[in-house]
């Protein structure tokens, strides 16, 4: 008599059942091509962002690439911006504030300043038409910039504000803000004055107001601003010797109304702390 190999059958049976499944998914599924953007080759569609009951992404139509929107129809499916092979920038991203959406492209690079190479880095907004897309502010940033930073990114909606961290020539890596308008598009502070670079990360809304990290001459510094430059100041500090920056950056919250954050000093070691917005009130 042939002995039955239950192993055998046990593992058939669950592929055929997986098999089955996986076809049951699929007839269940109706997938429809929108629009063929580039019938060479791949469109290459990339950072796909829901605003205005459309659908934006960028996209390569074989001879160029430029930014898209979509309603999932052929005809709904158009070019809204030829960048010019200006690629929306991945750290960014897109994000609405006001009812318009803010987003960074990369415009090229020039070469200046004894042959250095500079990036050049365009803010832009959108009403979701050609006509109401256009750059704010352009950004040139040397690839010898100092600190880690290469480009300006943290778009951070604080009730109509836009703050973020950009460069200019004259005092490096700072803060800025922009309310939708090119004029409106400026540095706030100059917080370690000069070229020298106070370099904002983590960006966290807080009543109204925008808290961040900086980096000073020998601290690593917890600020809160409110898009002024004297309303802009140091909530806490710690020194480099005793925490990585990039630790107690990424440990900043906002939960009822106070911020949380880890600072460590040589009395308690590395703790959670808690601030109202204030050095007075900013304690373990």
């Amino acid at each position: 008599m042939k002995k039955t190999n239950f192993i055998s059958l046990w593992k058939n049976n669950l592929c055929f059942s997986i098999i089955l499944l996986f076809c049951t998914i699929c007839n269940a599924q109706t997938f429809n091509l929108a629009k063929i953007l580039n019938p060479a080759g791949d469109a290459q569609i990339f950072y796909p962002y829901q605003y205005n009951g459309k659908i934006f992404f960028e996209a390569y139509t074989g001879t160029s690439s430029g930014l898209f929107t979509s309603d999932g129809s052929d005809t709904g499916t158009q070019l809204l911006k030829d960048t010019n092979n200006k690629l929306i920038h991945p750290i960014s991203s897109f994000i609405t504030s006001t009812g318009k959406m803010y987003f960074f492209t990369t415009e090229g690079s020039i070469v200046k300043n004894s042959n250095v190479t500079h990036q050049k880095f365009g803010f832009w907004v959108t009403d979701g038409t050609s006509h109401g897309s256009k750059m704010l502010k352009l950004f040139i940033v040397p690839e010898a910039s100092t600190y880690t930073i290469q480009s300006p990114y943290g778009l951070t909606d604080v009730s109509g504000t836009l703050y973020f961290t950009a460069f200019d020539s004259t005092h490096g890596w700072e803060l800025w803000k922009s309310n939708g308008t090119a004029i409106g598009t400026v540095m706030v502070k100059d917080i370690n004055t000069g070229v020298n670079n106070s370099a904002p990360k983590y960006f966290t809304k807080f009543n109204n107001k925008v808290c961040f990290w900086v980096m000073q001459s020998s601290t690593f510094d917890l600020m809160i601003s409110d898009g002024t430059d004297t309303g802009t100041h140091v909530i806490a500090s710690q020194n480099y010797y005793f925490t990585a920056p990039t630790i107690s950056g990424e440990m900043i919250c906002s939960f009822n109304g106070k911020l949380f954050f880890t600072i460590m000093d040589s009395k308690n070691g590395n703790e959670l702390w808690t601030s109202d917005g204030t050095s007075t009130n900013t304690k373990l």
